[in-house]
């Protein structure tokens, strides 16, 4: 009976992770078809710059084809993370799949955190939110700073701490 039970999760891990790596062969022929006909010198070397060179309408269309392949392994983990909580959740898989996300974004920024951490020995670790508070940084940029200024509320009446 134990012996069933065991073979039974163990049926339900492998068909968790045959959800993400069901779609690998189509990434992958995306990617390789993409990327093989808009390299520039098996473009030169075959003489197709008229029709597969850069500004063509074939080269743009083959740039978005190996750009689709290439964002299925770029988000790997992820795709991974969501496949395995939806296959291993006997019910409420939509749930299951938002917790695994945010699990993903969670572990990453604890990663990030620990990296930045053990490579600079920072005093303060300071998230500045992604609402545009630096207005030409892009969202997730990390800031190195020698010092910090507290402004826009007034802090006096907590003692300056926030």
């Amino acid at each position: 009976m134990k012996e069933n039970k065991i073979f039974s999760v163990l049926q339900r891990v492998g068909r968790s992770f045959m959800l993400p790596i069901a779609i690998l062969p189509v990434a992958g022929l995306f990617l390789g078809i993409g990327g093989s006909f808009t390299n520039a010198a098996m473009i030169e070397a075959y003489g197709l710059s008229s029709i597969l060179g850069e500004g063509t309408v074939l080269h743009a269309l083959l740039t978005v084809l190996n750009d689709c392949g290439s964002v299925v392994f770029d988000n790997l983990p992820l795709l991974f993370a969501i496949g395995v909580a939806i296959g291993m959740a006997k019910n409420e898989k939509a749930v299951a799949a938002l917790s695994a996300v945010i699990a993903f974004f969670v572990m990453n920024a604890a990663m990030s955190a620990q990296y930045f951490i053990d490579r600079y020995q920072p005093d303060w670790i300071v998230n500045a939110g992604v609402a545009g508070s630096f207005h030409d940084l892009p969202i997730g940029t990390v800031v190195l700073a020698e010092d910090f200024v507290q402004h826009d509320i007034d802090t006096s009446a907590v003692d300056g701490v926030v």
